[in-house]
């Protein structure tokens, strides 16, 4: 049955309820369910949509046989056996998503067959209050593009063809937004842990069609949320290791690096500074002056929250854990402020979250990986983004392979949303005894004069050009506050017209001025990149241009270019 209820069309049959609705411009909110009534929660759309006018939203229905919900420019097709088309009619009526069905009960579909495939599955669970949700969709076009979904250790870029687990880990964050080169963008509305097949109660779905990647980013951050105003301590260089472990041993650093003249905005006390495990006071024996304590826990199968079962949104428990620091913070009267955390899911950008990518490994495939795993955070609406420089398992100040490494990735982080030094080094340091947080060790020293003379003068060279960059950051940490922009941006954010920006995976833009091209291989000394030449890379792009560059040790190519206007 098919019938118009306000501006929403309701699908029912047999014990399956689907409702179609607008939900911002060009946009629309799908939920289908086998319960009584859809659930009040809307999870990451928690922002009030902007308004769309009467003139742009319709519901058609052909009586026994089809009906459409149409949004400005998005238009949902249902069929009689209740699957789901969703055309752009800017683009010629071109198909961006389509169902997955094979099911001879839908004789309108071309493709239906004796197969009895179901777009939308739910089988229930044994013992639970729930389903396991399978949602089927066609892949339409085999050069489609799809970006987004979170923080993933892998070196893909282009997710196309990936297995994606939508789960919490360290070094992985869910977040569950996936940017098509189709020309939409598509948010799984639900934090339920699984992934293709999901334990919840209801599909719940957001879908917009948009010109240009920053036109479709944008209209997600319109209904999921944008961050704060990035502080202005946030914008520099960001020391840290595991883990200092008194407050002499901090104060040292801090003042060697005023000795120095090193610009430094944020020197960073890790965790275990506390007495006991449940007591998050600084111990007195090691600290003698209290901060804001931070910690963090671990997911199982078996926990249990207010929300309900971990197995049907344990996913958003990382947006909860930055809300609760964010507001309890907020209400002693301390602004601004920046939580950093290993976590997120959809939303989690609103309440200050600065994502790192977590304890990931000191190697040369690691550090590929964390260029993948940034640009994708922030096409999945988290623009405050940073990595462990060096990575944070191992690495031997002393060697001369992990000097190298260091290099090349202090080099790139300068041109991270935060540039932030960390790292468990070895040797390990002597225990200071065996009370309270002293059982935890130390690494090695991770400062940036700990690795010779020679990185020390290239580390130099690199904060100052940070700290240089301190106005334009600030620029670009503005534009991600007011429209939700990422700060580190894939090439076709920029160009999207030119299908040759939707195949570059190892350099990327930061802001709208500069193209950066990081060193990603051990004894790397040249760079082939995409070749400005003082011109726009989008002149470039078009003839297919490419050019190689001496990349000594001490040098990483970044070139600026004519600053992007961005397209709605």
């Amino acid at each position: 049955m098919l019938v118009r209820y306000q501006n929403a069309l309701i699908y029912r049959f047999d014990s399956e309820t689907v409702r179609i609705e607008p939900w911002g411009p060009n946009a629309l909110r799908i939920r289908a369910t086998h319960e009584a009534t859809f659930p009040a929660e809307n999870w990451a759309l928690s922002e009030a949509p902007p308004e769309i006018s009467p003139a742009e939203q319709n519901v058609q229905i052909e009586e026994g046989v089809k009906a459409v919900v149409v949004n400005g420019r998005i238009m949902a097709h249902v069929s009689r056996g209740g699957k789901l088309v969703i055309t752009d009619e800017a683009r010629g009526s071109r198909t961006v998503l389509e169902e997955f069905s094979r099911n001879r009960v839908d004789v309108t579909d071309p493709k239906a067959s004796a197969l009895k495939i179901d777009a939308r599955e739910f089988v229930p669970r044994p013992g639970a209050d729930s389903y396991r949700l399978t949602a089927r969709f066609e892949s339409l076009d085999e050069n489609e593009h799809i970006y987004g979904m979170g923080q993933y250790q892998q070196p893909y870029l282009n997710l196309k063809g990936t297995d994606i687990e939508l789960a919490q880990r360290n070094s992985q964050a869910s977040i569950p937004f996936a940017l098509s080169s189709l020309g939409y963008g598509l948010l799984w509305n639900q934090p339920a842990v699984g992934r293709a097949a999901l334990s919840t109660r209801v599909l719940d779905c957001w879908i917009v069609a948009g010109d240009t990647p920053a036109g479709i980013v944008r209209a997600y951050a319109n209904v999921v949320g944008k961050p704060p105003p990035m502080p202005e301590y946030g914008l520099g260089f960001w020391q840290c290791k595991l883990r200092y472990q008194t407050q002499d041993e901090l104060l040292q650093v801090a003042r060697e690096h005023k000795r120095r003249g090193l610009p430094m905005d944020v020197l960073v006390v890790d965790y275990f500074h506390w007495p006991k495990e449940g007591d998050w006071r600084f111990d007195p024996t090691f600290w003698l002056d209290e901060a804001e304590p931070e910690y963090s826990v671990y997911d199982f199968d078996i926990y249990r929250y207010h929300l309900g079962p971990n197995l049907m949104v344990g996913n958003i428990y990382p947006f909860h854990y930055a809300q609760a620091f964010y507001q309890g913070t907020q209400s002693t009267g301390q602004t601004p402020i920046v939580n950093l955390v290993r976590c997120a899911w959809v939303g989690s950008q609103k309440y200050g979250a600065l994502l790192w990518s977590g304890d990931v490994a000191s190697s040369w495939s690691s550090f590929r990986n964390q260029l993948s795993a940034g640009l994708n955070a922030g096409i999945a609406g988290i623009p405050w983004w940073t990595t462990d420089i060096g990575g944070f398992h191992g690495g031997n100040p002393n060697d001369p392979a992990f000097r190298e490494l260091f290099v090349r990735w202090f080099q790139w982080g300068a041109f991270c949303p935060v540039f932030r030094l960390h790292g468990d080094r070895l040797p390990q340091q002597p225990r200071l005894g065996n009370s309270g947080g002293s059982h935890c060790l130390s690494g090695a020293p991770n400062e940036v004069w700990s690795y010779g003379e020679e990185v020390y003068g290239i580390c130099k060279k690199y904060l100052f050009l940070r700290e240089k960059m301190r106005g334009y950051v600030r620029e670009v940490m503005d534009e991600a506050h007011r429209y939700g922009d990422p700060v580190m941006r894939p090439l076709f954010y920029g160009f999207p017209e030119d299908e040759r920006a939707w195949e570059v995976t190892d350099q990327y833009l930061f802001g709208r001025r500069y193209l950066v091209a990081p060193i990603l291989a051990a004894g790397q000394r040249t760079r082939t990149w995409v070749d400005a030449e003082g011109e726009r890379v989008r002149e470039v792009l078009e003839g297919g241009v490419t050019t190689t560059v001496d990349a000594p040790l001490d040098y990483m190519p970044v070139f600026e270019i004519v600053e992007i206007e961005l397209e709605n």
